[in-house]
């Protein structure tokens, strides 16, 4: 029994685009969400990411 292989159902795989990789590569330094936001994102195409209350959802950023 315990030589059985088992079928684990595999989550989708993550995808980004690359200008939130540029972001969260800001996180690592620990630059402000304020400042990652404004550098990083335009309002005008990305208006649900471009505030840094966005920002301070992510994970990372929780764990300063």
């Amino acid at each position: 029994m315990a030589n059985q292989t088992q079928s684990l159902p595999l989550p989708p795989p993550r995808t980004c685009t690359r200008t939130d990789f540029t972001a969260l590569r800001a996180l690592v330094p620990r630059l402000p969400a304020a400042a990652i936001a404004r550098l990083c994102y335009d309002p005008e195409l990305a208006p649900h990411a471009a505030t840094p209350e966005a920002m301070d959802r992510l994970p990372a950023h929780d764990a300063r």
